[in-house]
């Protein structure tokens, strides 16, 4: 019986240990610093349906599943791996193990790292979502007369379309800045996305303005700076939503095309890394998406079956058929196949459901990631 431990429960972590307790000659241990898995896809919805609703727990899923659970946060430094490859142990668990995966993902860039902000300011970003203390804000929210978004991701974009729904029960409109450092929104996407979003701002006293860098934020204002004109504006502003992006926690790690642990010079046999925290040096994409992290997920699962029986490894190669948006009701935006081939509305609501449906199929046991295993 070969032992596989699995450090982090997010997608990549639980698609790799539901695959691989699959084995009769595996045995499984998750283990995860929560006691639930979240479905982080689906954070965005929580402006009107309870975290509950897109969260499992660990010990369900380990039953269901047939894996080990063990809620503890284990940290993980470069001096640790080392010491645990040498010893086939993770000392923090006292555990050993035949192989070990590393699935940690990805934490919020710190807001205090990037911004001033006084301690009586409203503030929220997706660890208050996560943890629900924006409910704590409830009442600064729909008595707001002035809010700003910060940040054009994908996370900016879908919880401000959520925030309108949420405040069109209240019958609110307050006024929205919405400031990105960036010339556009989601500026790594063809410009039509930014259109298409843009255009969907007028309706909603929503004002858009790049080139910004956020400077301080107070009770009631937020300073701005202009990186090009390179001088500074005050806005109103009773509560900020900060998306300043993600990176990989605790850090990025390397891996060969095969998804085994890298450091310069070494290659760990028995250490793979999947998820957010990861970048394969292979010809497949290592953008930090669901979608990506699934697919690296499966591949190293396949590749520790493969190596524990002396076969060769797959290389992974996947790269991204689609990126979708949602924007709130039936709308949306997204891309299919290739980056120009773009959906827009219902069609790429739709598309972008039934893409986080299958996360949801997968967790009750159905499994329709069918080009893998």
């Amino acid at each position: 019986m070969k032992k596989i431990i699995i450090l982090g429960g997010g997608v990549s972590g639980l698609i790799s240990a539901v695959l691989l307790a699959r084995r009769i000659d595996f045995e499984v241990l998750l283990v995860d610093k929560n006691e639930s898995f979240l479905n982080a896809l689906r954070l965005h919805l929580t402006f009107q349906e309870p975290l509950k609703n897109y969260q499992k727990s660990f010990s369900d899923l380990a039953n269901k599943f047939n894996f080990k659970f063990l809620q503890k946060e284990v940290h993980i430094t470069n001096e640790n791996l080392l010491k645990w490859e040498r010893e086939s142990s993770v000392d923090q668990i006292n555990e050993r193990f035949d192989y070990l995966i590393l699935s940690t993902g990805a934490s919020q860039v710190s807001p205090e790292s990037i911004v001033s902000a006084s301690q009586d300011s409203v503030v929220l970003g997706l660890n208050e979502f996560i943890t629900e203390g924006w409910k704590d804000s409830i009442y600064q929210l729909i008595s707001a007369e002035n809010i700003s978004f910060v940040g054009g991701g994908a996370s900016s974009v879908q919880f401000i379309f959520e925030l309108y729904s949420y405040l069109e029960k209240y019958k609110l409109k307050p006024k929205i800045n919405f400031f990105t450092m960036e010339d556009r929104i989601l500026s790594s996407l063809p410009n039509v996305f930014h259109e298409y979003i843009h255009s969907k701002f007028k309706y909603k006293n929503t004002y858009f303005y790049s080139h910004q860098k956020i400077k301080s934020i107070t009770r009631d204002s937020i300073l701005v700076e202009s990186l090009q004109a390179k001088d500074s504006r005050e806005f109103p502003s009773d509560i900020t939503f900060l998306f300043p992006g993600v990176r990989p926690f605790p850090f990025r790690l390397e891996t060969n095309e095969f998804g085994q642990l890298i450091q310069p010079s070494h290659v760990f046999q028995t250490i793979f890394a999947a998820g957010d925290c990861s970048y394969f040096h292979s010809s497949g994409d290592n953008s930090m998406s669901a979608q990506i992290a699934v697919r690296k997920a499966r591949t190293i699962s396949q590749n520790i079956i493969n190596h524990s029986e002396n076969q060769s490894m797959k290389i992974f190669n996947y790269k991204e058929l689609g990126y979708f948006i949602s924007m709130g009701g039936l709308d949306g935006i997204g891309w299919m196949l290739f980056p120009m081939n773009v959906l827009f509305g219902p069609p790429a609501f739709v598309v972008k459901e039934l893409i986080e449906k299958q996360l949801e199929f997968f967790v009750t046991g159905l499994d329709t990631y069918v080009d893998f295993m």
